[in-house]
This record gives structure tokens, sequence and C-alpha cells, in this order.
């Protein structure tokens, strides 16, 4: 079994962050959004999507995540970054056969306001090397309202089970601290 920790936020909560830093620690980490972008390269129909802060389907994201799974040895510690952003994400993932292949040890959930998202991004638009050609305003406000129409996605009692939610408005460390504290009391590490 591969163990797993999913870590869900807006954009600009500091998914990203967390989970480069938590690869310190042994996690490897999938940002199923960089594998999408990845596979963006050689379709413009997802790329297209993406270009507009768009969602692609639920079995294509799966699939995608499936792909990368498969070549995860077990007892690997995985952070799925971003992922399931929604119930059909959830639901399509738990009727893969993947599925058996893992084990969900919670899922994080990392809230800030929209303000310190929007700022987060911006400044990672303007200061990153890696230029995300999502990362502008107008494509922020359009991911921003897809996140707030997907909030519902916590409201599921199997989500509800697992999930933790985590002050992600501090400083990178900060949260960095905080998720490591909360894992190790699970045992996970």
């Amino acid at each position: 079994m591969i163990n797993v920790i999913f870590v869900l936020g807006g954009p600009g909560s500091g998914k990203g962050t967390l989970c480069k830093n938590l690869e310190k620690d042994g996690w490897i980490h999938v940002s199923v959004g960089e594998l999408l972008r990845e596979y963006a390269k050689k379709d413009n129909n997802i790329e297209k999507l993406l270009k507009k802060g768009n969602l692609v389907t639920s079995e294509m994201s799966v699939n995608i995540l499936e792909n990368y799974l498969n070549n995860i040895k077990d007892n690997s510690k995985v952070l799925i970054d971003g992922f399931p952003r929604n119930i059909t994400n959830w639901e399509t993932l738990m009727n893969n056969k993947i599925i058996k292949k893992i084990n969900i040890n919670c899922i994080i959930f990392l809230e800030t306001t929209k303000e310190i998202m929007l700022s987060r991004v911006v400044e990672r638009s303007i200061l990153s090397l890696e230029k995300r050609s999502d990362d502008n305003v107008e494509i922020f406000e359009n991911r921003y309202k897809l996140y707030l129409d997907n909030l519902k996605i916590l409201e599921n009692p199997d989500i509800g089970r697992m999930l933790i939610r985590v002050d992600s408005s501090g400083s990178t460390d900060e949260v960095y601290e905080n998720v490591k504290n909360i894992i190790s009391i699970m045992s996970v590490i």
C-alpha cells in the first residue's frame, strides 16, 4: 500500500510550498496540476482548459494520477497536492482500481483569506523562476470561483472523517511545522 495524504486548498493557499517542505521528511510530492500541465504540452484541449483556469474531467485527472501512482513503490509516503477538487473527482477516484493500492491517511485542507491567496499568486507570478500560465489576477478570479463552487466536497461524510483543517495564513515555516506535528501525531511518518 502507498500511504497518501491529500493536500487541498484554494489557489495560493500554500499547497505546493507545504508539499515541497514535507519532501525533506521523505514524502513524495505529486501535484495533479503539474501533471496536467505536463499533459497539456501534448494536448491542446487540456492546454485551453488550463489557460482559462478551468478543470479537466474527473476521469482524465484520475487516469493521470493512476498512471503516476502505478510507478510508486509500496510503503511510500505520497502527498497528492490539489486533488480531489470536487465530489466527482472523489467518486471517480473511489471507483478506480488504484484505490486498492493506496491508504488514505488524511486530507489536509489549507485555509486562508482570498486576499492572502491573491497576493501569493501575484508574488509567485513576479518572483518565480518557473512561470505558470495560470498565475495572473484574471485567471485567479476564475480559479477562486471554481474553488468556492467546489467547497461542497468538504461536506462529504467520507472526506469529513479524514479532514484536518490547517490555517495557512502564517509563514511557510509555521504552516510546515504545524502540519509536521499533525502528521507525527497520526504516526504516519
